[in-house]
C-alpha cells in the first residue's frame, strides 16, 4: 500500500481551521483572518465562510469515509451512509471532528442574520414563570432588552444579566476543584467521544433506514409502531452521551487560569461565550438560568433578586 501524505501548506490550515471552530471562532472571523493574510483556496480567492464549513464537514480530514452498502453509483435513494475508518491518517482527531461537526450543525445553535451571535443568553436564559426562551428585544437602541419570547412575562436590561452571569461563569472557573474535574475528564474524552459519535451514527442511520422503508411500504406500520420507538430512544440516549463528554472541551482554554480567568473570558469570541454558558446553566451544573418578573412594576429590582436557577442532585 502507498503511504498518503498530507499537503505541507494545507494540511496545517485544515487543523489550524478545525481548532479555532473548536475553540468557538466563527466561520466569518477565520475567512477574514485568512483573506487578512493573503490565505487563498486553489481557484487563488478568499476562503468565504461557506467553503471553510464545507472543508470542517469533511469527515476525510479526520481519516473518515462514508460507507453506504446500498449506493450504487449516484443513487440519491440509498438512504444515508455511516462513517468508518479509512485508509489514510486524518489530519485531525476523529474525536476534534466530531466536536467540531456537532458544534456548528448544532439546530439549537442561532445567529443574527448576518451569521454571528450577539448575545450571551440570548435563548439559553429562561422566563421562570412560563419556561419559554428569553431574546433580545431593542436590539438597535442603547439599552437592549432580554424579554420572555412567548408572552413577555419577564424582561431586564442586556448588560445587567450579562453581568451577573459572566461573574458566575469566572468564579465557577477559577475553582481548584474544577480544574482537577477538566483534568481527569480530557484524558479519556476523546476516545470515549470518537466512541460515541460512531454510535450515534449508525442509529441515526437505522432510524432514517427504518423511516424510509416505512414510506415507501417495505415495512409495515405495526412493524414501525413497535421498532421506531427503541430507536428513537436509543438515538437520544446517544446524543445526551455525546453532550456529556463534550461538555469539558468548551470549558478547558479558560479554566486553571487563576486571576488571569477574567482576562481570558473578556479575549474570548461571543460564540464561544455561548458554548460555555450553555454548557454550565443546565440542571447538572450551575442549574438552568431563570428570570423572574419584576416584582414591583416601574422600580429597578437588584438582578440578584431576579434570576434564579433550577438545579438537580447528581
Amino acid at each position: 500500500m502507498v503511504e498518503q501524505l498530507h499537503h505541507p501548506d494545507e494540511a496545517p490550515l485544515i487543523e489550524e481551521l478545525f481548532k479555532r471552530l473548536d475553540a468557538g471562532v466563527s466561520f466569518r472571523a477565520i475567512a477574514a483572518d485568512w483573506e487578512a493574510r493573503d490565505i487563498v483556496n486553489d481557484s487563488g480567492t478568499p476562503f468565504s465562510p461557506q467553503h471553510l464549513r464545507r472543508l470542517a464537514i469533511n469527515p476525510a480530514y479526520a481519516g473518515l469515509r462514508e460507507h453506504n452498502p446500498n449506493r450504487r453509483g449516484k443513487r440519491p435513494d440509498a438512504g444515508p451512509a455511516t462513517l468508518v475508518d479509512a485508509t489514510w491518517t486524518g489530519i485531525v482527531s476523529k474525536a476534534l471532528y466530531y466536536r467540531v461537526f456537532k458544534k456548528i450543525t448544532d439546530p439549537e445553535r442561532h445567529t443574527s442574520r448576518d451569521g454571528r451571535a450577539r448575545h450571551l443568553l440570548s435563548r439559553i436564559a429562561r422566563c421562570d414563570p412560563c419556561g419559554a426562551f428569553l431574546i433580545i428585544i431593542r436590539a438597535q437602541k442603547p439599552k437592549p432588552l432580554y424579554s420572555c419570547q412567548k408572552h413577555g412575562c419577564a424582561s431586564i436590561g442586556e448588560a445587567a444579566l450579562d453581568e451577573w452571569a459572566t461573574d458566575v461563569i469566572v468564579g465557577w472557573l477559577m475553582r481548584d476543584d474544577v480544574a482537577t474535574w477538566l483534568r481527569r475528564s480530557g484524558e479519556a474524552e476523546d476516545e470515549a467521544l470518537a466512541k460515541i459519535a460512531d454510535k450515534l451514527a449508525e442509529a441515526r442511520a437505522e432510524l432514517a433506514k427504518l423511516r424510509a422503508a416505512l414510506k415507501s411500504g417495505a415495512m409495515s406500520v405495526e412493524t414501525g409502531m413497535i421498532v421506531e420507538p427503541g430507536l428513537v430512544e436509543r438515538v437520544k440516549n446517544l446524543e445526551q452521551d455525546e453532550k456529556d463528554a463534550t461538555t469539558p472541551s468548551v470549558l478547558r482554554p479558560l479554566v486553571g487560569l487563576g486571576e488571569r480567568t477574567f482576562e481570558a473570558w473578556e479575549d474570548t469570541p461571543i460564540e464561544a461565550k455561548r458554548d460555555v454558558a450553555r454548557t454550565l446553566f443546565v440542571p447538572e451544573i450551575l442549574g438552568e438560568l431563570r428570570l423572574k418578573p419584576n416584582p414591583v412594576r416601574y422600580q429597578v429590582a437588584p438582578v440578584e433578586d431576579r434570576v434564579t436557577t433550577r438545579k438537580v442532585d447528581v
